[in-house]
């Protein structure tokens, strides 16, 4: 039985989509840098628009004095940012953005608004799951799965 998963899902997941869960799942052993480059690597970006594209991605999120700093060497805050700007390295058609700003301050929240208003245009589309208000007002739409219906 051939497999669900067509070739051209595969290459959407490698090239199309972006994603940060609850747990960042951060290379531990890698600087953010490193965690950067190897994402866009994997999706075939050449080293010099890696390079470009890592240094304007985290002096956008606030992080660039970090690049050469090991995820544990971070607070909770500064590593969500640097998951996001992994997610964000390959450009995506896709962003699927898990809880992003749990944790943060209204600062931090408010750069990550930034950046989702910045980037998320045309024909990109970025799905939060959150609890935070503070995103209502970046949605194009909410759903709200706490609402009940009498």
């Amino acid at each position: 039985m051939p497999s669900p998963w067509s070739r051209a899902d595969k290459k959407f997941q490698q090239y199309g989509l972006g994603f940060v869960f609850q747990r960042l799942n951060l290379l531990p052993l890698a600087s953010v840098r490193s965690n950067l480059d190897i994402a866009a690597s994997l999706c075939g970006l050449p080293k010099k628009e890696r390079t470009e594209r890592t240094h304007e991605i985290l002096d956008e999120l606030g992080i660039l004095n970090l690049a050469d700093s090991k995820p544990s060497k971070l607070s909770g805050g500064q590593q969500q940012r640097a998951a996001i700007a992994r997610a964000w390295i390959k450009n995506p058609s896709l962003l699927l953005l898990d809880e992003p700003t749990s944790g943060l301050d209204d600062e931090n929240t408010k750069i990550i608004q930034r950046m989702i208003q910045n980037h998320i245009r045309g024909d990109k589309i970025c799905i939060i799951a959150s609890h935070d208000p503070r995103l209502d007002k970046i949605g194009n739409e909410i759903i709200d799965f706490n609402l009940r219906v009498s």
